[in-house]
């Protein structure tokens, strides 16, 4: 799980191809997965894979996924806000899933930070 979180974080420094970063964070998370499939974590990591591949509509479950795990972490609500404000038609769907998040904890400056620029897309 790990290494798939490492894997995807490593494009953010090196800028490469992020398709092909994907890749390779997919198969961590697929393998971090087959031995611990109820770790909301990794759901999560998955989810971020197939969305650097450009895979949204297969990234989504694994975010909803980790929320059922999860339900009270925000962080995997933030991720799924994330995931929805890229697609055209969800925004209200981020918008609610960031005010969720921002429930969770009032003080994660991400959730709020997405919030203002989810305000900014009417």
């Amino acid at each position: 799980g790990d290494l798939s979180y490492a894997i995807a974080l490593s494009w953010h420094v090196t800028r490469g191809n992020v398709v092909a970063t994907g890749r390779r964070a997919e198969v961590a998370a697929r393998e971090a997965l087959a031995l611990c499939p109820q770790l909301a974590e990794f759901w999560v990591h998955q989810g971020v894979a197939l969305d650097m591949q450009a895979r949204q509509t297969e990234a989504e479950p694994s975010f909803r996924r980790a929320i059922e795990l999860g339900p009270t972490r925000p962080e995997w609500r933030y991720y799924l806000a994330y995931h929805l404000s890229a697609r055209p038609g969800r925004l209200a769907e981020a918008r609610a899933a960031v005010e969720t998040c921002l429930t969770l904890d009032p003080s994660m400056a991400q959730a709020e930070a997405l919030r203002v620029r989810l305000a900014a897309d009417r």
